[in-house]
């Protein structure tokens, strides 16, 4: 009875653990060319840099060269890894017993942050130098539960926070005072997308209305006298938002290098000019390529090439 009881113990926590790692979709990311002529543009040589079963993730340019990206390989760890454009070599840049997602270039240009899962499935914001990732350290003690940011000045960041209901926070650190930080909590109901827009202008996905989902543009300020930069008065103040509705069935948007939005639909990559657009335009479709089943995209700095993630099956 005793061998039973440990068999079927053994049995659940199997099937557990399997459960879990198959809950992440099979992706892959493709990179091409971006051209813009007479105002239309092209996206051309369309490449599969990742090209294996299992998953490749979330594209991030650090420079217009290099995209560093999470993989999780044959060890079943989730790491950051690196691909270089201009030579096709791909490097390992985190190897932790913890899992890493959503890796992002600083604004010091010399760490990466990133999201990392602790075995008691904590996720907190961690940094990585990248001369030395070995030299890790927490951003934001205290601040659990992070699924998604964004940065938008050297101590300032946006915050996608897990809970019921998901919710976008602000943060602010003070250098001067112990690295000591204020997080203030914005808005609920949120998607997983956030874009810095301009240095005190923030976008991010807003689902309050389930059958209506939209970009918020938020313009804000912090409060920046040296008492209360981080204290009691920290968030400062909010400006009146710019809302943009997304077309039905679209969540992740960038907001690109042309200060324009982008954002996949189906098949095809559509763009929103706020200045001049009434509505989203569709720019390109790629059915019928190897790529045609995508939902995130990237862009890099000089908007001249553009990472997309490709998924098989139903949409992540």
């Amino acid at each position: 009875m005793k061998k039973l009881f440990l068999l079927l113990i053994y049995f659940f926590v199997f099937a557990y653990v399997a459960t879990a790692q198959n809950a992440l979709p099979n992706t892959d990311i493709f990179i091409c060319d971006v051209s813009l002529k007479n105002g239309k543009y092209s996206f051309t040589s369309l490449k599969n840099i990742t090209n294996r079963e299992g998953y490749d993730n979330q594209p991030s340019f650090i420079d217009n060269n290099t995209i560093i990206y999470t993989s999780i390989r044959e060890d079943k760890q989730a790491d950051i890894y690196k691909y270089d454009l201009k030579t096709g070599k791909i490097t390992q840049v985190t190897k932790t017993p913890e899992d890493e997602y959503s890796p992002t270039l600083m604004p010091d240009g010399k760490h990466i942050s990133t999201v990392r899962v602790e075995a008691d499935s904590t996720q907190c914001l961690w940094k990585f130098p990248l001369a030395n990732p070995n030299d890790f350290s927490l951003i934001l003690p205290d601040v659990k539960g992070v699924g998604y940011h964004c940065w938008m000045k050297e101590n300032e960041l946006g915050l996608f926070i897990l809970g019921e209901p998901y919710t976008f926070q602000l943060a602010a650190v003070n250098p001067k005072v112990n690295n000591e930080y204020n997080v203030n909590i914005i808005d609920s109901f949120i998607g997983r997308s956030i874009q810095k827009v301009n240095y005190n202008t923030i976008a991010y996905t807003s689902k309050h209305n389930p059958n209506s989902w939209c970009i918020i543009a938020l313009s804000y300020a912090f409060a920046t006298s040296s008492d209360n930069y981080w204290g009691k008065a920290g968030f400062g103040r909010k400006y009146p938002s710019d809302v943009y509705i997304l077309p039905e069935g679209s969540e992740d948007f960038i907001y690109g290098h042309d200060k324009a939005y982008w954002v996949n639909n189906g098949n095809k990559l559509l763009r929103f000019d706020p200045i001049k657009d009434k509505d989203w335009k569709a720019v390109f479709d790629f059915k019928g390529t190897p790529a045609e089943n995508f939902y995130r995209i990237a862009f890099s700095p000089d908007g001249k090439k553009l990472a997309l993630v490709s998924y098989v099956g139903k949409k992540p």
